[in-house]
């Protein structure tokens, strides 16, 4: 699945990227999540694991990005959208 970034350039999202580079509004599976146990414990909390499906909605150049998973829409801070691996793979339509 090939997409734009903000450089208007081609980007190939079937490998894993974080949130902070992934595309906004297409479906992503998270296949990741590169960080301690606290904080891997506090995104699984939230529904962020392995395995699940999210969207971004929102993100900004600086600020949260605002994702989107079974309904329900969650900010997450730069520092840790930088620790959730996400890839489009599998969802090209």
């Amino acid at each position: 699945m090939q997409f734009r970034n903000r450089a208007n350039q081609n980007i190939n999202y079937n490998s894993p990227l974080t949130l902070q580079t992934a595309p906004a509004g297409v479906p992503l599976q998270v296949t990741a999540i590169q960080a301690g146990h606290t904080a891997a414990a506090r995104l699984a909390s939230m529904g962020i694991f392995p395995g699940e499906t999210l969207r971004i909605v929102q993100r900004e150049n600086s600020g949260p990005i605002l994702v989107e998973i079974k309904g329900t829409r969650i900010a997450l801070g730069q520092g840790i959208s930088e620790k959730v691996l996400v890839s489009a793979n599998g969802f090209a339509g």
